[in-house]
């Protein structure tokens, strides 16, 4: 029921933010088939729950995980480390995914 209400909604109105957008801010990139993350980022805070609540939002619409940007899953599993997703249900099912 959510995942259908979040399919219509990004169909009506086309979302701001998008998941590849993140990439800079946290660090992330994909070269030679592999995901990495650069230790210095130019951002004060990475934003690692950001990150992984929209990511949740895109597991819930689709019931998997989207294969792009490439870096997801790396990045993914950077920020449920980092503790980021305080919601233990939203945490357990993002690990689920991966």
């Amino acid at each position: 029921m959510l995942g259908q209400a979040l399919l219509q909604a990004s169909s009506r109105l086309r979302p701001i933010i998008k998941l590849d957008a993140y990439g800079v801010r946290l660090g992330a990139s994909w070269s030679k088939g592999t995901a990495a993350l650069q230790e210095n980022v130019d951002t004060v805070e990475r934003a690692w729950e950001e990150f992984a609540l929209l990511t949740y939002l895109e597991l819930e619409a689709r019931k998997k995980l989207p294969k792009e940007p490439k870096w997801l899953r790396r990045t993914l599993k950077e920020a449920l480390e980092q503790d980021a997703v305080v919601d233990a249900t939203i945490a357990a099912n993002l690990r689920a995914a991966l």
